[in-house]
């Protein structure tokens, strides 16, 4: 008896236990190619692109009040903690530390950039090189 990944590979579709199931199991192709271009699709960015909005959100010219910035998102902060735990843990830090917060964080990430020559893309290969 084969398995149902060898059975879909081989083009037969598989009956599961009900229509809903069965429907569900032989959708789409499950070759490694087109798994593999899946993965591209939602590839994870970089912490200085997801902080980009911030930054220009508080850059003073852009007059935005603090009750509009990203910031109150929750989801958008969610995301970003992940993000710098991920990527830049000494960032946590500029947010936990007491009168903290994720404006200094960010300020903090900004001046760290303009102080690196090789750039944020450079320190992540070398933090993703050391794991």
């Amino acid at each position: 008896r084969r398995s149902g990944a060898a059975a879909r590979a081989g083009g037969k579709r598989q009956q599961l236990g009900n229509s809903e199931l069965s429907r569900l199991w032989n959708l789409g192709d499950n070759s490694l190619a087109s798994i593999a271009a899946e993965g591209n699709k939602q590839a994870v960015p970089s912490l200085s692109a997801y902080l980009q909005p911030l930054v220009e959100q508080l850059d003073p010219e852009a007059g935005i009040e603090k009750e509009y910035l990203l910031t109150n998102d929750k989801v958008w902060m969610w995301k970003a903690l992940r993000l710098m735990s991920k990527k830049d843990v000494s960032l946590l830090g500029k947010i936990s530390a007491q009168g903290g917060s994720m404006e200094a964080a960010v300020n903090h990430f900004v001046e760290k950039q303009k102080g690196n020559a090789g750039g944020e893309e450079g320190g992540e290969a070398t933090a993703m090189e050391t794991e």
